[in-house]
């Protein structure tokens, strides 16, 4: 018998999210509430985010910092607002590094664009 083990990366995307002013925003920051399932996850290298106002323009990575629990076992991360590229399609990328089986595993709960 031999185990295998993987070590998980990979990332998801969010829907595009219009402004409901319809202004083309410049700044844009986020908050994320994840879960450490096992191990300690840290921040801009487990967990990583990236944000973008404009389709056209590649994510540009935000520097998420802990700020506390949410709820029991829930941690909050926030990235404050940094300058991106202006428009009116925002969205955000979330990334995992380093990710294995028991050992360390990170679950994301909520994010929230702020702009």
């Amino acid at each position: 018998y031999n185990p295998v083990i993987f070590n998980a990366t990979g990332s998801f995307t969010s829907t595009t999210i219009t402004p409901q002013d319809s202004a083309n925003k410049s700044s844009i920051g986020l908050v994320v509430l994840y879960k450490e399932q096992a191990g300690s996850t840290t921040l801009n290298t487990h967990l990583v985010a990236k944000v973008r106002a404009n389709a056209s323009q590649a994510y540009q990575t935000v520097t998420l910092a802990n700020k506390g629990t949410f709820s029991t076992g829930i941690k909050i991360a926030i990235a404050p607002a940094i300058s991106v590229t202006a428009g009116q399609a925002l969205s955000y990328e979330i990334s995992f590094a380093g990710q294995s089986s028991g050992s360390l595993e990170t679950q994301v709960h909520g994010v929230a664009l702020q702009y």
